[in-house]
């Protein structure tokens, strides 16, 4: 990238983190239980504004760090790790 594409792109990431919360993602994976990763990417999609490589990349980074990956016949659903369901105070339904 150039340095003008360098900061377009951080300015992206910067707008991604500002309207998406590691805690949305964990929140809504508690509430919706497990999660085919299309639809989970689909709902932040829906909810926001801009959703570029930038902004699919940080709710990759989030899902990593929060979930673990059930892979199914049907596809891989994002399951809330147990460490994330202590760091929040959350009990499986």
């Amino acid at each position: 990238l150039t340095k003008g594409g360098r900061r377009v792109a951080a300015a992206a990431a910067a707008q991604a983190q500002r309207l998406l919360s590691e805690r949305d993602v964990v929140m809504l994976l508690h509430e919706k239980g497990a999660l085919a990763l299309p639809q989970l990417i689909k709902h932040f999609k829906e909810v926001l504004p801009s959703f570029g490589a930038e902004e699919k990349k940080y709710l990759q980074d989030i899902i990593k760090k929060v979930a673990k990956l059930d892979k199914r016949a049907d596809g891989s659903y994002a399951v809330l790790k147990d460490t994330t369901m202590h760091e929040y105070g959350l009990r499986r339904p």
